[in-house]
Parts: structure tokens; C-alpha cells; sequence
């Protein structure tokens, strides 16, 4: 099956399948078909940025229309591609490179030894060869700090996603670990572990004084993003297909089954649950603010939200 990324007014969506008629009231511009499934994309300038399994490519946003595209070296899977600071980095399973926007071509002497990171105050942060993690320099590319394996007993790998920053401080998970720490000197400020120990990650996310870390059991859990105390914890409703998301005062899911599920943040308590398919292994994708709507994909369509879960 091969991925798209079809083009609305006032808004660039990417998913997977064969396109259907969009919902009023979006009215398509053009749609485009790389070889292979997307895994990400983003929006700068006048262009889309966009990876999948064997290639990473730019496109005019205006047309769709290929500016350029590279194929990565065998064996050597994409795993993310950002914009950070005016730089476009390209994060592969074995290192990170600055590439140019204008075509794609790497920048010379711009290996990073970093992966799956987060820019913050001039520094790139995330998991480090040979250590949990680390930082370097955006602008020279040098190490400036890092924490080696086992400075805590209960970490013993990097983050599973690029940290998160909230309220100046950085929050990772792994495995069955959560913890927060300094972004300038990766200090570790606290550590949470799931009851199960083998619950694993299926992501997280961090505002408004919580950290929000959902299971891969499907477990969701809010911390105190000061002290990493539980404040509560349910076992969601729905087959979780991703991470978290915070919008509109709410902790928003998304999964299988085509459905969207709403928490309240201070309780926990379910607000709605809204299922846009019928279908058993309908996945939601995304989800991506735009207003005060929501926009996910599924079925290769896109469907927006209000904030009480009613399809606009």
C-alpha cells in the first residue's frame, strides 16, 4: 500500500491507503505518492519535508511538485527528520547529520553523536552511543555534557523518544522508567517506574504541571512534573496506537479501532470517547491542532474534532 500526502486548505496532512473525497469543508489541492509508507513529515517555509523507509525528500507546498530526493545508505534505516534553529537534521539508526534544505546534500563534517533528540537552548538532547544520554552543541557539534550507563541503577538505556521539554526541565521515558532532568548538565531530578516492571513505553508527554506516560498495557499514568509523584492512574478503554497528546485541557488518545478517547489531566476521569470507524484495525493517526479543532486520519481520511469529541 503506498502513502500520501494530500494537501487542504490551510493545512498539510500525511497518512497512508488511497485517497478518498475529503470532508466539507477542506477542499483538496493536489496529492502526492512517494514509494514507500511516510513516517513523518513537517512544514517550513514553502516546503514539505518528509521521510519514509528508504528515502528522505522534499516538496513544494504550493503544487506538490518534487524538489529533491535521497535515498539512504542500505541497511541504514530514517528514523527522523527535524528543524531545528533554521537546520535540518536526518537521524538514521546509527548517527545524525545536518543536511541542506536547498537539496538534501549532507553538510560536511556534520555527524552528530547524538539520535532521537530535542533542541533546547542551543543544545541537542538525547540518546548518546555509549551512554544513556547526552548533549551536544547546535553550533559546533561537540559534546557538552552526557550521562554514562548506570550513573542510576533504574536507568539503564536512553529514552524510547526524543525528550520532552516542559517548564524548563526535560522529561524521557524507557522501558518501564520515566524520569525528569536539567537540560543544561542532564542532572537527574526524579525517577518513576511502572508497577509492571515489563509494561514498557508507548509514549509520553508533559504540560501543565504533569507528565502524562502511557504504558504499552495501556496503563496511563500522571506524574507531578516537580516531584515525579503519581497523582493518578487508569487503564484506558481503548488499544492505544500512540503517544499522549495534551490539547485543549485534555489528554487526548488515539487508537486502534478508529477511536479517540478524552481524559480530564487533574483526574484522570474520561470526558468522551469518540469512534470514527467501524472498522477492527483502523488506526488513528496523528493528531495535529489547528485552531481549536483537532485533525486526525484514518481510512485515509481526515476528520476534525471539537473539544467535546463532535466531528466537524
Amino acid at each position: 500500500m503506498r502513502a500520501i500526502i494530500v494537501v487542504f486548505v490551510a493545512f498539510a496532512f500525511a497518512f497512508g491507503g488511497v485517497a478518498d473525497p475529503p470532508t466539507p469543508p477542506f477542499k483538496r489541492l493536489w496529492t502526492f505518492c512517494p514509494d514507500g509508507p511516510i513516517l513523518g513529515y513537517f512544514v517550513t517555509g514553502e516546503r514539505i519535508c518528509y521521510i519514509t523507509n528508504t528515502v528522505y525528500g522534499a516538496i513544494r507546498l504550493s503544487n506538490g511538485t518534487p524538489l529533491w530526493s535521497v535515498p539512504t545508505a542500505e541497511g541504514n534505516r530514517v528514523r527522523e527528520l527535524s528543524l531545528f534553529g533554521g537546520h535540518l537534521y536526518l537521524t538514521t539508526d546509527s548517527k545524525t547529520i545536518e543536511i541542506r534544505q536547498s537539496d538534501g546534500a549532507v553538510v560536511e563534517k556534520s555527524e552528530i553523536p547524538v539520535s532521537g533528540f530535542t533542541h533546547c537552548n542551543g543544545l541537542l538532547i538525547g540518546s548518546m552511543p555509549n551512554a544513556a544520554y547526552g548533549a551536544v552543541s547546535a553550533k559546533t557539534h561537540h559534546v557538552v555534557w552526557k550521562v554514562p550507563s548506570g550513573t542510576n541503577k533504574l536507568i539503564t538505556s536512553g529514552p524510547s523518544d526524543p525528550p520532552i521539554l516542559s517548564g524548563g526541565k526535560m522529561f524521557a521515558a524507557a522501558l518501564a522508567m520515566v524520569w525528569s532532568f536539567d537540560p543544561k548538565n542532564g542532572r537527574i531530578l526524579w525517577t518513576y517506574r511502572a508497577a509492571k516492571k515489563d509494561a514498557g513505553t508507548g509514549g509520553l508527554a508533559a504540560g501543565g504541571g504533569r507528565a502524562i506516560f502511557l504504558g504499552s498495557d495501556g496503563q496511563v499514568t500522571a506524574l507531578n512534573a516537580r516531584s515525579g509523584k503519581r497523582i493518578w492512574s487508569i487503564l484506558s478503554d481503548i488499544d492505544p496506537s500512540g503517544a499522549p497528546f495534551l490539547w485543549s485541557g485534555l489528554v487526548i488518545l488515539v487508537g486502534r479501532e478508529g477511536r479517540v478517547q478524552a481524559l480530564d489531566p487533574a483526574t484522570g476521569r474520561k470526558r468522551w470517547m469518540t469512534r470514527l470507524s467501524d472498522k477492527m484495525y483502523d488506526a488513528i493517526t496523528g493528531p495535529q491542532p489547528m485552531g481549536n479543532k483537532l485533525l486526525v486520519g484514518f481510512s485515509s481520511r481526515l476528520a476534525a474534532l471539537d473539544s467535546n469529541g463532535k466531528v466537524n
